[in-house]
């Protein structure tokens, strides 16, 4: 992705959360940017940098563990992740398609 590309993702994705502001993109933003263009790790990069609290941190690693496709982590971080903080509207997108991509794997022999 380039960073054109890049850069108007997260102005879209601004705009769309936040009503036209053209803040700083917060950490959801920075995730769901990243999880959307999934080869692009350096948007990962920034939603850690953003990430000043204990959710926010939590939050980049969920989406982490989805983009390595580590759908049983995911599940467990989220699970922790909602006994303490709020959902949000992305983390709840990326736990659906984490939970559509596990159900939808193949079984292979170490799944029986």
């Amino acid at each position: 992705m380039s960073d054109n590309d890049r850069q108007e993702l997260i102005d879209q994705l601004i705009r769309e959360t936040s009503a036209g502001t053209t803040a700083r993109p917060d950490v959801s933003v920075l995730v769901a940017a990243a999880v959307l263009a999934a080869s692009s790790p350096d948007l990962l990069a920034e939603a850690r940098q953003a990430a000043s609290t204990t959710a926010d941190r939590q939050f980049v690693a969920i989406a982490v563990a989805h983009l390595a496709g580590e759908h049983d982590r995911v599940d467990a971080l989220a699970r922790d992740h909602l006994l303490d903080h709020a959902p949000r509207p992305v983390l709840d997108w990326i736990i659906n398609k984490a939970t559509r991509a596990q159900t939808t794997k193949a079984p292979t022999d170490k799944d029986h």
